[in-house]
């Protein structure tokens, strides 16, 4: 690619410049072409060549003019400066969405991020441009933006109403198809989705959110779109790519109206004051697989014996197979009080179990100079049960670290028996517990945070409710299955998907599996375990897929890394029954003590591993990126 001319221009390409929509709207946001001259520097690119429909099957013109077709900075700043500034703009914006039926999943703010700083920012703008007739003093933006490498396109018509697109195809031709229905396109916006649709032969993960029908039968249906759903939708098409089966575009398909994908082992190092929320969060849509189909929606019920579930909007997706991967309910409102006291900036009250939340837990943490700190962990079972106390050994260190802990009463209440469910590594936290001078609340369960007072109300086993006084308490929520799962023939008694233990498969539907926080596999819910589960489940679904038996075997492997302050961290590894199974141990010695190296691995290396290996399918446990072979 050349570079043109110009202020601070962007990568263009040969590609025709052409708006998708015909007719701008009436009234422009760019009053004057000068007030665009400006901010190029003085240099208006020209309007590609009239077209008749016969020449459209051709989208590479020689008698095109490109050279100046770029977007700088000023003009991106001049777009959403104006649009921002107009609320007929806004209106114009939010109309063509609607029209486009894609209103659920653009809003105006993302519309505009989108298609203007994101693909700037990240470098892989093709071409851009101000397209205007000549003798007119008005004129309007239109870009169309094509970033195949990433396989997506965006499409943006209109100063008064920019929208755009993702298309995804597994065709080479993409380019062209879709340049083409761009230049057939009338002028109703639901019309150019469904010809586009037609000429780019899109996924069902395009239009599902469009006006094109979808296709509700998947081959392989996964519910969850978090780690354990999206890794294993990677996993799936890998293995099938490399056995040269592949499934088609939509087989497989994720289920989750969740906008947002979150690296949640992330949170604790916000809570610490070792990470930002921007670090450990992407749009869903980033993670998902390509070709898999994603329909942004929750499940409401299941119903296996015919092999359908239906959808929060009353649709019905059948499936052949299908894989639970929902998740847990972090239980906010099951603390009578927390909810209020956590949206109080000046309560004191904080949780790592939210993003949002870990911020204010940081904040609360180091500003706080003297009184009564209190960390809980609830009963029964959580989300990676070595968090709540990760946050209060990193609260301790930065509390030593400025010379205020000596003013300090530091308290943690578990509503568990001991520190740690696995005894090698609960020995090692209590003596740890004693040795820093942490007092110790065992079998203690909270039950009510009144903010008003700062004071904590638990419940103990043996009946008792006690009151304890606060200036600092960090509160980790109970945590449930999902009602859709919990209430469906798909859950055992403690509203889990029944699972087999080893296998991953249903105990009563051989064609259903699950995995992660939502399944009944009997261990610590962490990502640790995902990454240990998900290869098991991948090659007895492919098993199951060819009526072969099941020889994969789930060990019950899980890990947690537990911060104990900074520059220190014990990872604790283990199996079912609780026996330690420790990966750097042969080389490094015991892993119940405390290391600087594993202390790294949770702050650098994990996080970077994750995005990068873990959800694109290629992580796997122990073995890290050497997939296993259980043949």
């Amino acid at each position: 690619m050349k570079r043109p001319k110009g202020k601070r221009p962007h990568y263009h390409s040969p590609l025709p410049l052409v708006p998708f929509l015909e007719k701008p709207f009436d009234e422009m946001v760019v009053d004057a072409a000068e007030d665009v001259e400006v901010a190029m520097d003085g240099q208006l690119p020209t309007q590609p060549a009239e077209r008749d429909p016969e020449e459209a099957k051709d989208s590479f013109k020689t008698d095109t003019n490109t050279s100046q077709w770029f977007m700088t900075d000023e003009l991106v700043r001049l777009v959403q400066d104006k649009l921002k500034k107009t609320k007929e703009a806004q209106e114009a914006l939010n109309t063509t969405l609607s029209c486009l039926q894609v209103n659920n999943h653009v809003s105006v703010k993302d519309a505009l991020v989108q298609v203007t700083l994101v693909p700037i920012k990240r470098g892989y703008v093709d071409t851009c441009g101000y397209v205007y007739n000549q003798g007119e003093t008005v004129g309007r933006i239109a870009t169309s933006t094509f970033a195949m490498n990433e396989g997506k396109a965006v499409a943006v018509a209109n100063m008064r109403a920019e929208t755009y697109f993702d298309f995804y195809s597994n065709k080479p031709h993409l380019e062209r198809n879709v340049l083409t229905a761009f230049l057939l396109a009338p002028q109703q916006p639901p019309m150019f989705s469904r010809q586009v649709s037609r000429a780019a032969g899109l996924t069902p993960r395009f239009t599902r959110g469009l006006a094109t029908p979808a296709n509700n039968h998947h081959k392989i249906l996964i519910v969850g779109g978090g780690t354990a759903g999206v890794t294993a939708a990677a996993q799936i098409q890998n293995r099938l790519r490399d056995e040269n089966k592949s499934l088609g575009a939509g087989e497989i398909a994720i289920v989750d109206a969740a906008k947002e994908h979150h690296y949640q082992p992330g949170w604790t190092l916000i809570g610490s004051g070792l990470g930002k929320k921007e670090d450990y969060v992407r749009p869903e849509n980033s993670v998902i697989p390509k070709d898999v189909a994603h329909i942004p929606t929750n499940i409401q019920s299941f119903t296996p014996a015919s092999n359908t579930v239906t959808t929060a909007t009353g649709e019905t997706l059948t499936y052949d197979f299908l894989i639970v991967a929902a998740g847990l309910k972090i239980n906010f409102g099951g603390v009578k009080g927390l909810e209020g006291a956590l949206a109080d900036q000046s309560s004191g009250v904080s949780s790592i179990y939210n993003p949002d939340y870990a911020e204010k837990a940081w904040r609360d943490i180091a500003a706080f100079k003297s009184g009564n700190a209190i960390f809980t962990q609830p009963a029964g079972v959580i989300k990676c049960a070595g968090a709540p106390q990760k946050v209060m050994w990193m609260a301790n260190s930065q509390w030593n670290n400025t010379g205020v802990r000596k003013d300090i009463d530091l308290t943690f209440a578990t509503g568990t028996p001991s520190m740690f469910a696995v005894p090698k590594y609960s020995q090692a936290l209590e003596k740890l517990r004693v040795e820093r001078d942490v007092n110790g609340l065992f079998g203690t369960n909270l039950t009510e945070v009144d903010a008003a007072n700062r004071v904590a109300k638990f419940s103990q086993s043996e009946g008792k409710t006690v009151e304890k006084e606060y200036n600092l308490l960090h509160v980790v929520p109970p945590q449930a299955p999902l009602e859709f799962y919990k209430n469906s023939p798909l859950a055992d008694e403690s509203g889990f998907v029944s699972v087999d233990k080893s296998t991953t498969q249903h105990t009563q539907y051989p064609n259903v599996f699950s995995i992660g926080d939502c399944s009944s596999l009997p261990n610590s819910k962490t990502a640790a375990a995902i990454s240990a589960q998900s290869p098991v489940l991948v090659h007895n679904l492919r098993k199951t897929m060819e009526g072969k038996p099941l020889n994969a075997v789930y060990d019950g492997y899980a890990s947690c890394p537990l911060l104990t302050g900074h520059g220190e961290l014990l990872l604790a590894e283990f199996k079912y029954g609780g026996v330690p199974k420790e990966t750097f141990a042969p080389i490094l010695g015991s892993q119940d003590k405390p290391n600087r190296l594993f202390y790294h691995l949770k702050k650098d290396i994990f996080p970077p591993v994750y995005w990068n290996y873990f959800v694109k399918g290629n992580w796997f446990g122990t073995r890290g990126p050497i997939a296993p072979n259980f043949d």
